[in-house]
């Protein structure tokens, strides 16, 4: 392929970050990326493109048959399939997709963030700057239990990039910590900071209760050796009651 045919095969990139324009351009403005494009639309039947509107639309109905991935435009691709034999398996188109999406990034060695423009270069001819996920936010479950260590609840992760700011970063954990309190798989724990600076004291009286002392004991033993508080038997009811609720928790 010529130079000058590349021109039918530039990616018009949309985005007023210049970071994002910078690194989507050095990448998908590379000749060997553009040449990969008419066989990769080939493949998954894009005769012609997509307005970017409707895309997320389009790729939802990928799921609906199989295929198996065409490995000829790939430079690396026996050595792939020698390390991992399931890639040259028949799957659904859009887990195909996505497995070529990753395989680009390898090859072109770009963080698996670049994964979805890849998908929307191939698909629009355009991608949006957002498609970057420089950083990103995940829900991570162990899905089913193969062995012991795969009984884990869900915990979130926060990936970030060569191009992830402190900015970007900083906002990302903000929708983190929200998620934790309105994400039903997330939200079975949360952190009891009220207690944080009594708890010592209200678990030592705990077990002194477990030891069968009466709250007055324990109120006159801690005063003993705490003169500087006035602790009464009132205190330590109370403490005692919020850390039996704390172990309900």
């Amino acid at each position: 392929m010529k130079i000058e045919d590349l021109l039918s095969l530039k990616i018009d990139i949309q985005t007023k970050d210049d970071t994002n324009f910078l690194e989507l351009a050095i990448f998908f403005d590379k000749p060997e990326f553009l040449q990969m494009l008419p066989q990769f639309r080939k493949d998954y039947g894009i005769d012609r493109l997509i307005d970017p509107d409707k895309y997320p639309d389009r790729i939802s109905e990928l799921d609906k048959r199989t295929s198996k991935i065409n490995f000829s435009k790939y430079r690396n691709s026996k050595e792939w399939i020698k390390s991992s034999p399931d890639i040259d398996q028949e799957m659904d188109i859009y887990q195909m997709l996505d497995t070529e999406a990753n395989l680009i990034c390898y090859q072109f060695k770009r963080p698996p963030c670049f994964v979805e423009a890849v998908k929307q270069a191939v698909f629009c001819g355009s991608v949006e700057g957002d498609w970057l996920g420089t950083t990103s936010i995940e829900v991570i479950e162990s899905g089913i239990p193969l062995n012991a260590s795969a009984f884990q609840l869900p915990q979130m992760a926060i990936l970030i990039s060569p191009t992830t700011t402190y900015k970007t970063l900083k906002n990302s954990f903000q929708i983190a910590q929200s998620m934790y309190k309105t994400n039903p798989k997330l939200s079975y724990f949360q952190p009891r900071v009220d207690f944080v600076n009594n708890i010592r004291k209200y678990r030592e009286w705990y077990w002194q209760r477990i030891e069968l002392k009466t709250y007055q004991m324990i109120a006159d033993e801690w005063l003993t050796e705490h003169e500087n508080e006035n602790t009464t038997y009132l205190d330590v009811l109370k403490a005692v009651k919020i850390y039996k609720k704390l172990l309900n928790l």
